[in-house]
């Protein structure tokens, strides 16, 4: 699956706001991701990436993820997100 979503570029701050709503209604294992508070998690729970729904920003359907850390553990993080997306069913 390619999971890969427009990102737009962050001005002033260490947040992004990723679209997850083409995963929304999916499944992950046995578990529903029908909202992105859902989605986030089951991120932290199953690929251990701590991420915020976006509800909680009024922008549901997206998660604000963090880059305020070394480029390694960014890395890591994609990576296991990636991991995480390609087993939704």
């Amino acid at each position: 699956m390619d999971f890969r979503a427009p990102v737009h570029e962050p001005r002033g701050a260490f947040y992004l706001m990723q679209d997850v709503r083409p995963f929304l209604g999916k499944r992950f294992r046995d578990r529903p991701l029908r909202d992105d508070r859902e989605l986030a998690e089951a991120l932290l729970d199953s690929a251990l990436v701590a991420t915020v729904p976006g509800s909680a920003f009024a922008a549901p359907g997206f998660i604000r993820l963090s880059y305020a850390t070394s480029r390694e553990n960014l890395q890591k993080a994609v990576a296991r997100m990636g991991a995480f997306l390609n087993e939704l069913a």
